[in-house]
């Protein structure tokens, strides 16, 4: 659901017609063993500096070699006609007369703190979800019904009818490939090509993409 890399397959896809892509959807954060067991050449993931100092104390680091990409900001994702479309900027405290969702597994922990603090006298509005790997019909299910979601995950650039209003936080999330540290030479272009466009472009060549 990432969708990090669609500029990237669409680009390698023009360069290289006779390579054939296929998609494979597996779970939430389970690239790094589909990558290290072969399962698929290429993955994307995020980088939590957090998450991954606790992971690693427990589990020995999978096969595979990870590439920063970009940092992608905070957003609110919302209906196009809710009463916050119009601003071009949000503060935690200015969406407290809402109702807001995040997913707290893959939160940062200062946007987490922020919107706590924000809804203090309202936390009922607060709703902080569980099931990251039904990002998407999350997203549509609050903006169908009013809510507001507040991520970070490239797919929102992707979703239609939807507004999308960054958060005045400096607080971003990194995104990245991930390969085998021996890939094929194809996969290798793939990477290559990857790191090459996200230089150049950073987060715009997603949030952009239009």
């Amino acid at each position: 659901h990432q969708k990090l890399l669609t500029p990237v397959i669409n680009e390698f896809i023009r360069r290289y017609p006779d390579v054939k892509i296929s998609y494979v959807i597996h779970p939430n954060h389970s690239g790094e063993f589909r990558v290290s067991h072969g399962i698929i050449d290429v993955g994307e993931t995020f980088h939590d500096p957090e998450f991954f100092v606790t992971f690693q104390k427990v589990t020995p680091p999978p096969d595979v070699q990870y590439d920063r990409l970009a940092d992608f900001p905070y957003a609110a994702v919302m209906a196009k006609d809710h009463p916050l479309a119009g601003q071009r900027v949000l503060s935690p405290t200015s969406l407290a007369d809402y109702e807001v969702s995040f997913f707290r597994q893959i939160t940062r922990t200062e946007i987490n703190t922020a919107l706590k603090e924000a809804f203090q006298s309202r936390t009922y509005a607060l709703d902080l979800r569980e099931d990251v790997d039904n990002q998407i019909p999350v997203t549509f299910d609050c903006v169908a019904n009013g809510r507001i979601l507040v991520t970070c995950n490239p797919y929102i650039y992707y979703l239609p009818d939807v507004k999308i209003i960054p958060l005045d936080l400096p607080v971003t999330q990194e995104y990245g490939i991930i390969t085998a540290l021996h890939p094929s030479p194809t996969t290798q272009r793939f990477r290559d090509l990857a790191v090459q466009m996200f230089r150049k472009s950073g987060a715009d060549l997603v949030i952009h993409h239009t």
